[in-house]
């Protein structure tokens, strides 16, 4: 790509890392590494940060395994690799550093790094968990992290109000509203995170009727409706 294209691409790619459009980024950064025969060193990190904040750890290792070989005075590639590789670990085998993620939780508003994980269990279509092997007492079978949070830090300076859900029919605080806000937001954008809200809302029924919204897109995105 020219000179200013990639300028733009790779400036655009940072701002969409910055607003939380990780699979925009991605696509953006990846333009530049394809267009170019030779490493570069700024669409490597944000399009590896991207894939990364997608939990796509496999796809992000490649990259900051390039970023590491092409500019092996990065200090920033080491941490990222070292990163990633604490995630697959953590997505592949479950070894989770527990005493960490206490020393985390107990603060007050956590913000926990990790990957999620499914041991030796499947998701049967009737979404109930069997095994799949015999399972070792004490074992690890499931570990998910939150998909969006939500703590009184995050309130701070929202002025209290009550909220009507018409569809329950119930009288509630603002927190459930804000919530619902933040996993709107996040879906709205990076479409591929739609696949792990929809089946949540599978047999609801809204004025009855069961609605299936999450799975149309308009202009390649999904139509949010939570």
């Amino acid at each position: 790509a020219p000179p200013l294209e990639t300028s733009i691409l790779l400036n655009r790619s940072q701002a969409f890392i910055v607003l939380g459009y990780f699979e925009n980024a991605a696509a953006d950064a990846q333009r530049v590494i394809d267009s170019s025969e030779t490493p570069n060193e700024k669409a490597l990190i944000r399009c590896g940060r991207a894939l990364y904040a997608l939990d796509r750890f496999e796809d992000a290792l490649a990259k900051f395994e390039k970023l590491a070989e092409a500019f092996p005075h990065n200090r920033e590639a080491k941490t990222l690799l070292s990163r990633c590789k604490l995630r697959l670990e953590e997505q592949r085998w479950g070894k989770y550093d527990w005493a960490e993620i206490i020393r985390e939780a107990r603060k007050g508003a956590p913000r926990i790094a990790v990957a999620d994980y499914m041991g030796p269990i499947e998701q049967t279509n009737d979404d109930l968990f069997v095994a799949k092997q015999a399972i070792k007492a004490g074992e690890l079978l499931l570990c998910c992290k939150a998909f969006a949070t939500l703590y009184h830090e995050d309130l701070r300076g929202e002025r209290a109000a009550l909220v009507y859900d018409a569809t329950r029919r119930v009288l509630g605080q603002a927190e459930g509203w804000k919530m619902t806000q933040a996993v709107a937001a996040t879906v709205s954008k990076n479409a591929s995170t739609s696949k792990v809200v929809s089946p949540l809302a599978k047999g609801i029924k809204v004025h009855g009727e069961e609605s299936d919204v999450l799975h149309a897109t308009v202009d390649g995105g999904p139509i949010v409706d939570v």
